[in-house]
């Protein structure tokens, strides 16, 4: 695949539900305010994963495959996974990765933000893909603090135990978030910390 040279490509990594798909929302929404003229849009690996799976999960467990519900996500979850790997070992890893770049290629967007930058197993992984792009990598903490110190957020599974040390090495910039209670709080931080990310893109 030819690197995509008419668009700004970000990304986005950290370990389930650290925040990326809020950061994501929050940092489309600060470039608009800067740039209104600006076209920026969402990908994600995983769009292409979910339609694939979407009338097999709806017919078979009447469930949508995009749903928001954390008991009903518990339920699909081992299938999307069981699904997405055998895909990515039948096609050496490219398979959902061919998907993303043809959906960013055929955009008209300025700026493509990914949400969901997970492996980075082989050079020609997610990670690697990336890399040849030419692209900025956001990676994503967040923590607790106690006497001892941060305590942060752990991988839920092995393969982001795996996977993410590696993409935290690589990241463009690192965000270490707190774990607050406040969504508001929450909101306010990274609204501030997209604020920051602006000139590198304008």
């Amino acid at each position: 695949m030819s690197p995509i040279l008419d668009k700004k490509l970000i990304a986005f990594s950290g370990v389930a539900r650290v925040g990326k798909n809020s950061f994501a929302n929050s940092l489309q929404e600060t470039l608009k305010d800067f740039a209104p003229n600006l076209k920026v849009q969402q990908f994600s690996f995983a769009e292409s994963l979910r339609q694939e799976l979407f009338h097999f999960i709806n017919d078979n467990f009447n469930i949508d495959v995009f749903t928001e519900d954390e008991e009903e996500k518990a339920i699909i979850r081992p299938i999307l996974i069981a699904y997405g790997n055998a895909k990515r070992a039948q096609t050496n890893n490219q398979y959902w990765i061919e998907k993303l770049h043809k959906r960013i290629e055929r955009s008209d967007c300025d700026i493509a933000i990914i949400t969901d930058l997970r492996y980075a197993e082989n050079e020609k992984d997610e990670l690697g893909w990336f890399k040849e792009q030419n692209g900025k990598l956001f990676h994503i903490k967040r923590f607790t603090k106690s006497k001892n110190g941060k305590s942060y957020k752990k991988a839920p599974n092995e393969f982001e135990k795996q996977n993410d040390p590696k993409l935290e090495a690589a990241a463009f910039k690192k965000f270490e978030i707190p774990i607050v209670d406040d969504k508001d709080e929450f909101f306010k931080i990274i609204k501030d910390e997209c604020e920051s990310l602006v000139g590198l893109f304008l």
